[in-house]
């Protein structure tokens, strides 16, 4: 019996009675024609070809009975090898071209970073713009030199929830600078405000301090006696001692009225830890419902495939599990979240305009951004209390919609549409950032001639899309969601 023969039989004996040990002996005879023929034309990435070979002999396993007659197994194999690793190229080409897009944006508004001669003169003016909690957090920090651990001690959280403040209050800082025209990155920020921002007193200033502290202040009253004799040198100490008395003063104020900025400090930082905290749990339900989507179809689709293992079972089950666990941590969150108080100053500052968006897609296109990634989040937020069923219009979703976005006068719902009405665990097709779930009802002109667009993705991501002819079809092609079931 010649190896072809010998591969329909044992395929046969698979096909009809279960038999893994018939399919594991043709998985061994051809195991090296598929594996090496993969790792030719995925150019030598390993890994790749592993999860390929893999991929087409459960495409094999799958498709037993559907291979042609007097088609030897060998040919079937190695066109079927070379099919996927014609798709797994085009994907990763369109990935790589996005990364470069994305890398080239991001060139396009941070240039060059700016050096400490540029930034000395604006940055205690752009510190003071910035929240409280926000500019303590800086100050404690790299003016202070506090450690991460030292510095989530002073602010009564961990460590890892002050390298997120710290993170935080950096790119704030560094869009305040960027409305001023000084460009930089934030890890080079804070470079360089460790680096420069505080110098070392001169030794006759310490010891001045020092004395005034000691004498409990009663050299003040021989600072103000001026004589005939000595009127600069008397002069110079009654503006020191007047300096040193009004900090006095100062100091006093400050301390009266510390207890209610403390308080307003610990509820924004509750807000935005509470905020944050919501944020990584929708993500974690959403990321779960999608795995347990993927399974539950690849059983439906399998067909007339081998049962799934028990194995298979428990992932499946335990993944459920998950499920209901974030459900619950989710709602506990959202009932959390609606006890503090909102703090509108911090969120209106996400709409004010972005200079480097306004020149590149026109004016008013940062906040109509913006708002599409609210409106988006309002949409997914409408999605999880309704069992997972996304609304038939944005204007549905406006009850979970942020005040700041309701504030906007010049964006509203209307400009928008949604491109999905299913529940959210179908939403499953690729590429790899999801499916577009809304956009912007007309394409509006940039500045430079091109069309521009506003979309969402399904995990809550808004980008905007140019096209030099105004047709988005082919872009929205690749990425536009599954028909909802029943659709179909």
């Amino acid at each position: 019996m010649n190896a072809s023969s010998d591969d329909t039989k044992l395929l046969s004996d698979y096909a009809k009675n279960r038999d893994e040990a018939a399919f594991a002996q043709v998985a061994r005879r051809h195991v090296n024609l598929v594996y090496s023929s993969a790792l030719r034309q995925l150019g030598g990435d390993a890994h790749a070809a592993q999860d390929l070979t893999q991929a087409v002999f459960l495409d094999l396993a799958r498709k037993v009975g559907g291979i042609p007659a007097g088609c030897p197994l060998a040919g079937w194999l190695y066109r079927h090898t070379s099919f996927l690793a014609a798709n797994y190229v085009r994907a990763e080409r369109r990935r790589s071209s996005r990364e470069r897009e994305a890398a080239a944006f991001n060139a396009m508004n941070q240039p060059n970073d700016a050096g400490w001669p540029e930034l000395e003169p604006v940055l205690d003016s752009a510190m003071l713009e910035l929240d409280e909690p926000d500019r303590d957090a800086l100050l404690l920090r790299f003016f202070q030199g506090l450690k991460l651990a030292e510095l989530g001690s002073a602010l009564g959280t961990s460590e890892e929830a002050a390298r997120k403040r710290v993170d935080r209050a950096l790119e704030r800082l560094r869009q305040v600078l960027t409305r001023r025209g000084i460009r930089s990155s934030s890890s080079a920020l804070g470079a360089l405000i460790m680096a420069h921002c505080v110098v070392s007193v001169p030794a006759a200033v310490l010891t001045g301090v020092t004395a005034v502290a000691a004498s409990g202040g009663t050299t003040a009253a021989g600072a103000i006696a001026v004589t005939a004799g000595n009127v600069t040198g008397n002069v110079t100490e009654f503006v020191v001692m007047t300096k040193l008395k009004a900090g006095i003063v100062g100091a006093v104020i400050l301390a009266a009225a510390l207890p209610s900025l403390i308080i307003q400090r610990q509820a924004n930082v509750k807000l935005r830890e509470s905020q944050e905290r919501l944020r990584t749990q929708e993500a974690a339900l959403r990321e779960a419902l999608a795995t347990v989507g993927e399974l539950s179809n690849r059983v439906a689709q399998a067909g007339g495939a081998p049962a799934s293992t028990p194995s298979q079972d428990g992932e499946l089950l335990r993944l459920r599990g998950e499920v209901g666990v974030l459900k619950r941590d989710l709602a506990a969150a959202k009932t959390e979240a609606k006890r503090v108080p909102a703090d509108p100053a911090t969120d209106s500052r996400r709409y004010a305009p972005v200079k480097q968006i306004e020149k590149m897609f026109g004016p008013g296109a940062s906040v109509k951004m913006e708002y599409s990634k609210d409106l988006g989040f309002a949409v997914l937020g409408f999605a999880d209390e309704h069992q997972g069923l996304f609304p038939t219009n944005a204007e549905d979703a406006m009850e979970f919609l942020v005040p700041v976005a309701k504030a906007q006068t010049n964006v509203g719902p209307g400009q928008f549409e949604l491109l999905y009405q299913g529940r959210l665990e179908d939403l499953t097709n690729p590429p790899p950032e999801g499916a577009i779930i809304m956009r912007t009802r007309q394409p509006w002109l940039t500045p430079d001639g091109k069309w521009a667009r506003s979309y969402v993705y399904g995990n809550g991501h808004s980008v905007i899309q140019l096209a030099p002819d105004g047709d988005f079809t082919k872009w929205e092609s690749l990425r536009m969601p599954n028909p909802a079931p029943g659709d179909q």
